[in-house]
């Protein structure tokens, strides 16, 4: 086989898995699993009189993948396409992924046990920087709380109030 026939062969393939791609998305509303992708991709490739392998499975995934990945940033695209730059400032991925994780750390704080209890359960198997490490997020938080409002900010929706060492956040 030369060169130009393994390219051919190889375009020959990829259009083969594009169109079953396609027909997955279709079938699957815009996802897609290797459960629903195999059967139309073997399908596709028996009509075109291809011995279908079990790589393809996964080279088609893969552009599956990057189907999925493009249609989600047109559509993020075109939701933002239209906000301001202090939306744009708002919203920013960064900052969304902060919010995200500041949210999260403070309600499995909130999980842990009563304060008191937890020290109970956990003594003498801390060692002093892990003491510290968290003496020091406390400063963080309180001073963060503080600032927060002290700059007259008001939550948006219900706020959370949670009932320490009780494991769970209430949301009124």
């Amino acid at each position: 086989m030369n060169k130009e026939s393994i390219k051919e062969q190889a375009a020959g393939y990829v259009g083969i898995m594009s169109a079953a791609v396609d027909e997955a998305l279709d079938k699957g509303g815009g996802m897609i699993s290797a459960s629903l992708l195999r059967p139309i991709l073997e399908a596709h490739f028996k009509s075109a009189g291809v011995a279908f392998q079990p790589r393809m499975n996964r080279l088609a995934l893969g552009l599956a993948k990057r189907r999925m990945v493009e249609q989600s940033n047109a559509e993020l695209r075109e939701a933002t396409k239209h906000w301001t730059p202090e939306m744009r400032a708002r919203y920013a991925p960064e900052r969304m992924r902060q919010l995200g994780e500041l949210a999260r750390l403070t309600e499995d704080i909130c999980k842990l046990p009563a304060p008191a209890e937890y020290a109970e359960t956990l003594a003498g198997q801390l060692e002093r920087g892990e003491i510290e490490t968290a003496q020091s997020a406390a400063a963080w938080l309180k001073e963060f709380a503080a600032a927060y409002r002290e700059a007259g900010r008001e939550l948006d929706g219900p706020t959370p109030r949670t009932r320490m060492g009780q494991g769970e956040v209430a949301h009124e």
